[in-house]
């Protein structure tokens, strides 16, 4: 809430053998539409497939947008089920930075 309103840009499927240059071009796009949402106090929390998040924060950040970062904490049990199959379960908390 300190940056203001949260608005969802959902980021496409990346296909495996995107070249450099596609990827670029779709960062342009979103940085465009991203530009549009974004005020001079606001922030962006950019995450997604690697290389097009990448590329956006790159981007955001040449222009003088600012970019944060989810964080949580994790605590993770492995079990072997019944079957002989491991079995992670994960408890996420909140931290507030």
């Amino acid at each position: 809430m300190e940056y203001g309103e949260i608005v969802d840009v959902p980021f496409p499927s990346i296909e495996a053998l995107a070249s450099e240059e596609e990827i670029s071009k779709l960062a342009e796009e979103y940085v465009d539409r991203i530009r549009n949402l974004v005020d001079a106090d606001g922030a962006v929390m950019a995450q997604g497939e690697f290389t097009l998040t990448y590329a956006v924060i790159r981007m955001l950040k040449a222009g003088g947008i600012k970019v944060v970062s989810a964080c949580s904490e994790r605590d993770s049990i492995e079990s072997i089920d019944e079957t002989g199959n491991t079995v992670r379960k994960s408890v996420f908390f909140l931290q507030t930075v």
